[in-house]
């Protein structure tokens, strides 16, 4: 459930024309990931 909320997120917005860096920040504030975690994430999701 976690995991899809944070692939909602970076994929929302990348659709917006948001930065990566932004969206590195949005889920380390609505989730609570360590900076290192939340790149992590946002490369996964953005890529796809």
């Amino acid at each position: 459930m976690r995991e899809e909320s944070i692939k909602t997120l970076v994929v929302t917005l990348k659709d917006l024309s948001q930065t990566p860096n932004l969206a590195v920040q949005k889920v380390i504030e609505q989730f609570g990931l360590s900076a290192a975690e939340a790149e992590e994430k946002t490369k996964l999701y953005w890529e796809q």
